[in-house]
């Protein structure tokens, strides 16, 4: 028996000494290929420095919206219950000014079939319900920034139309959606150049991008050298074996983001919503806020042609200067504030279930109906 385990340690370390030589030589292969994608790139314009005003003394009126949900097992399904939390901030420099908070709570029960999907529904149906309230206030702030995206793909409906319940939970959300754009797009920017901007922030898709100018050189309102869109189409292997994420996190350096582009170059499939978007289009762009800040893909509404690198620059400074401090958890204050403050406690979710044992074991009035 002690033979064979030295025999099999002998061979571990033989397997582990090749393997880590071979692993070794690939990543530093890759990494040589990286160094010389990267120089190309940042030699091609596809990142756009947005450096900071100096001594900036006005007012930033900037909100952020986040969601909490929380889920219970109880008879045969699930409850839930989510919070929706948007909080508004002025700021300037440095300093909070004010600070004002609106909340939308939403609970139910759901049966276990495509349960994660329908809850995100929800979620996404109720934030646009209560964003169409902060649009319509008497002086919304001048920036809103969603932690879930613009764009809802159709690969997010999962099998709705095999059940019918399912295919309304889909509609009520497609048309809360909607309803929001139709209704509010005049006002908001570019639409209105007095308007809210409006923009999602999420973790960087940095394929979006090279595939969005690979597919169509002019889809970027941003200036770019000529050579841009060949370049991709040349080394689009090398950016795949390289990784896109990979390069993006090394060209981003603070104050800084890529040149944008429109989501409908990404030839996705054409039932994605809000429909109310296709002719207006989707937007997007990654930045880096600041130096040990991640990288993230902005998305905004509106046409290339009606979006100027000037007023992208302006979205993006707004955002850096509502992130006021470093780290790889970091996010724009007003967000930051949003996501821990929508907080949903799993413990209401066990006094709704223990209500609702209550209420059945008292006969139900004649009058009363499941709704």
């Amino acid at each position: 028996m002690e033979q064979t385990r030295t025999t099999l340690a002998s061979e571990i370390a033989a397997e582990l000494e090749v393997s880590l030589k071979s692993a070794s030589q690939r990543l530093a292969r890759k990494l040589q290929q990286s160094q010389r994608l990267q120089q190309a790139l940042q030699a091609s314009g596809v990142i756009h420095a947005f450096p900071l005003p100096q001594n900036e003394t006005a007012v930033l009126d900037i909100a952020g919206v986040a969601s909490s949900s929380a889920t219970l097992s109880a008879f045969g399904g699930l409850l839930y219950g989510f919070n929706i939390h948007a909080h508004q901030l002025k700021l300037q420099q440095q300093h909070v000014l004010d600070a004002r908070e609106q909340v939308r709570v939403h609970m139910g029960d759901l049966d276990f079939y495509e349960s994660s999907l329908r809850l995100r529904w929800k979620l996404i149906q109720h934030m646009y319900e209560l964003l169409n309230e902060i649009i319509s206030a008497r002086t919304p702030p001048q920036v809103i920034l969603l932690s879930l995206p613009i764009l809802v793909s159709r690969d997010e409906a999962g099998n709705r139309e095999q059940t019918e319940e399912v295919q309304e939970e889909w509609t009520d959300m497609v048309s809360a959606i909607n309803s929001f754009w139709s209704s509010q797009l005049h006002r908001l920017f570019p639409f209105n150049p007095e308007g809210c901007m409006v923009a999602s922030i999420q973790t960087s898709a940095a394929w979006s991008l090279f595939v969005a100018l690979k597919n169509n050189p002019n889809t970027s309102p941003d200036e770019t050298t000529a050579d841009l869109a060949e370049l991709i189409q040349r080394e689009w292997l090398g950016l795949r074996q390289v990784g896109m994420s990979r390069l993006l996190y090394q060209l981003l350096s603070p104050h800084s983001r890529t040149v944008a582009y429109a989501l409908e170059d990404l030839k996705l499939d054409p039932r994605w919503q809000p429909a109310e978007l296709h002719h207006s289009g989707i937007l997007g762009f990654s930045m880096r806020a600041r130096a040990r800040t991640p990288v993230w893909q902005v998305q905004v509404v509106g046409h290339r042609t009606q979006w100027s690198a000037a007023m992208l620059d302006r979205l993006a400074t707004a955002i850096t200067q509502a992130t006021l401090v470093e780290g790889e958890n970091a996010q724009p204050l007003p967000l930051w504030y949003a996501e821990r403050l929508a907080r949903f406690s799993s413990a209401i979710l066990h006094v709704f279930r223990d209500l609702a044992e209550e209420q059945m074991a008292s006969p139900p009035r004649a009058s009363e109906k499941v709704t």
